[in-house]
């Protein structure tokens, strides 16, 4: 994927995520200050890894991207 692809496909995704369902699976069972949407880690997974790929998340935080 060139440079300007990447922007571009970068540029199109949904950054805020208005109307989507931020409390499924794990999401609403407790306060954690530092918890992002689970939308922001799926698009950031899906941008920059191909399907097989690993993913580390070293301090895991409230298991957004483990989920």
């Amino acid at each position: 994927m060139s440079e300007l692809d990447f922007e571009t496909r970068v540029k199109d995704l949904d950054w805020d995520c208005v109307g989507a369902d931020t409390q499924y699976l794990t999401h609403n069972v407790h306060r954690y200050s530092g918890k992002f949407i689970p939308q922001i880690a799926e698009q950031v997974i899906d941008l920059l890894t191909k399907p097989g790929d690993p993913v580390l998340d070293p301090s895991c935080g409230s298991g957004t991207v483990l989920l």
